[in-house]
């Protein structure tokens, strides 16, 4: 795969207007350091989307999913917030789904068909705690990525 000409897509939610306890301390750092590593791979940030409502991420999208992406060699999309079991994940005022929602939308885009698609997501997916029975010795699996090159039955 081509990956020299990046076109890139950072969705970031670090305020929650419903739950200011979900706060999250830190993120708008990890925030700007990615946008620095994106202008060091000289990647093109074509949105830039920080603390937008559900609605807005979707009419976003939207507009992503119909741009002529034709002189970049493929997207990345990271989206950095709290997230719930499948592929939930929150927005300033609620959640809207990671598949539905983004995913399956972008990949209607036509400029986009044989280009790769990477979507990076840093958020829980639920509020399960590990309850360590011993002294771990390695990080929990809270610090696992797992990333395929398709989806599951394909």
């Amino acid at each position: 795969y081509d990956l020299s000409k990046p076109a890139c897509v950072a969705i970031f939610h670090h305020e929650f207007k419903n739950n200011p306890a979900m706060f999250r301390e830190g993120s708008k750092r990890d925030y700007e350091l990615l946008l620095n590593f994106f202008g060091e791979l000289n990647a093109n940030v074509k949105y830039r989307c920080e603390d937008y409502k559900a609605k807005k991420v979707k009419e976003t999208v939207k507009k992503i999913r119909n741009k002529n992406f034709d002189k970049y060699s493929c997207l990345i999309v990271i989206i950095m917030s709290h997230g719930e079991a499948k592929d939930q994940i929150w927005a300033l005022d609620k959640c809207y789904n990671l598949e539905a929602d983004v995913v399956d939308r972008i990949r209607e885009n036509r400029s986009l068909r044989a280009k790769p698609k990477l979507f990076i997501v840093q958020a829980c997916k639920g509020e399960a705690m590990m309850e360590p029975d011993y002294t771990p010795t390695a990080p929990s699996a809270m610090n696992i990525m797992k990333c395929y090159s398709t989806y599951d039955g394909n």
